[in-house]
């Protein structure tokens, strides 16, 4: 039984480590200064996506063709950057936390992790161990330790580079992720 666990930790660790996402979350405690509701909305995230692979293990590919569901994802990030980039507010406004940013940030990681790699290994083990609690709990506490390394990374760049500095490589960021969802298989 500890083994469907360790397994799962390690391997989704290892699959997630440099992953979008982790950028994603450290983007994110870059240009918002609330990271614990960043790490409920990324945590919220991935308890929806794997859970849903754990329930239906590979019907989630079936369900909606890849290529298009990676077009929409690029297309949101894309719109995410060009907004970040080009809308102007003052600094103390846009650094201002709205009660639905946990949700907003759970969306936006849901839709670019279906179909991902990590939900798909998660489906996998699943099926592997039989144990799909245990399973859970291992992608969950692999993919929590990671939103903490990333998001106190996060909150230590935005100490050292100027927030407009910030503002501009997270948009490109964003733009970059959104255009690689698109035009990289």
């Amino acid at each position: 039984m500890i083994e469907a666990f360790l397994s799962t930790f390690l391997i989704i660790g290892a699959l997630e480590l440099a992953d979008k996402t982790r950028i994603v979350a450290l983007v994110l405690t870059t240009r918002f200064n609330a990271p614990l509701q960043i790490f409920f909305g990324m945590t919220l995230a991935y308890a929806i996506v794997d859970g849903v692979a754990i329930l239906f293990a590979n019907a989630i590919a079936t369900l909606l063709p890849l290529q298009i569901l990676r077009h929409v994802v690029g297309i949101l990030f894309i719109i995410f950057g060009v907004i970040t980039l080009f809308v102007k507010f003052k600094e103390e406004e846009e650094r201002k936390i709205g009660k639905g940013l946990p949700f907003t940030i759970a969306f936006l990681a849901s839709l670019s992790e279906f179909g991902d790699k990590t939900q798909i290994a998660t489906g996998l083990l699943a099926i592997k161990y039989k144990l799909p609690l245990l399973v859970f709990l291992g992608t969950m506490s692999s993919l929590a330790v990671l939103n903490i390394i990333y998001i106190f990374l996060g909150k230590k760049l935005v100490k050292i580079i100027p927030f407009n500095k910030v503002k501009k490589i997270s948009a490109i960021v964003f733009i970059l992720f959104g255009a690689a969802s698109i035009f990289l298989q």
